[in-house]
């Protein structure tokens, strides 16, 4: 063996020596938690600046967020109003249930109000769902038949304060309530499968033509 062969033998003996030295330390460094920038929510850092100690969260506290809505379609034009949503833990349950729900008001004098739930009871032995709505709406229609828009076009569905902005003399404005209550309830049969009945209600009521004349003579029927 010539004596490169014999220093290259040293060289690499001692790399293996020091090789689990420098893998220890790197270990040992990194399992030290940083203190110095600890992360802290919003709440806390208030909470902290009006010198009151830290809220301490239950297991089984439920969360809460609220959005404003904001927003325009042709069918509600410009809106404005609030959404939310709880999730929350029933006792002994390991899946969230959700309540959401919103309150709008359009510019064409609509309110909208809904409501959604699913529900886990305990041990999620039953599971609610639920859509449930009320409407105080207004939208024009065709009504039956064939007859095309004026000039093919939509031009009724913009509006100001509730009166049409075009005089389409095939749109026939309507104004209207409308109420949804959708609720089941199922039974659990085995894990992931549950087995139920619901119930199903969509009414209408105080259903106004704005344009249905029945005076004798002057009579318009839509």
């Amino acid at each position: 063996m010539n004596a490169l062969s014999l220093h290259w033998m040293k060289f690499l003996l001692l790399m293996g020596l020091l090789t689990p030295w420098a893998l220890v330390a790197q270990d040992s460094t990194a399992v030290h938690k940083d203190t110095t920038c600890v992360q802290r929510d919003l709440p806390d850092v208030i909470r902290s600046a009006r010198n009151k100690p830290p809220k301490v969260k239950k297991e089984a506290s439920g969360s809460l967020l609220l959005l404003p809505i904001i927003g325009s379609n042709p069918a509600t034009g410009f809106m404005v109003g609030v959404g939310g949503q709880y999730a929350f833990k029933m006792p002994e349950s390991k899946l969230y249930s959700l309540i959401s729900g919103s309150a709008q008001i359009t510019t064409k004098n609509q309110y909208i109000f809904m409501l959604k739930n699913n529900i886990y009871s305990k041990k999620q032995r039953i599971f609610y769902t639920g859509d449930w709505r009320f409407l105080v709406y207004t939208q024009s229609t065709y009504g039956l038949g064939t007859n095309s828009p004026e000039g093919g076009i939509l031009d009724y569905q913009y509006n100001i304060g509730g009166l049409e902005t075009s005089s389409d003399s095939l749109t026939q404005p309507m104004k209207f309530n409308f109420a949804r209550l959708h609720q089941s309830m199922g039974f659990k049969v085995r894990e992931g499968m549950y087995l139920g009945f619901g119930y199903q209600y969509d009414g209408f009521g105080k259903i106004v033509d704005e344009k249905l004349r029945l005076v004798p003579g002057d009579s318009l029927i839509t």
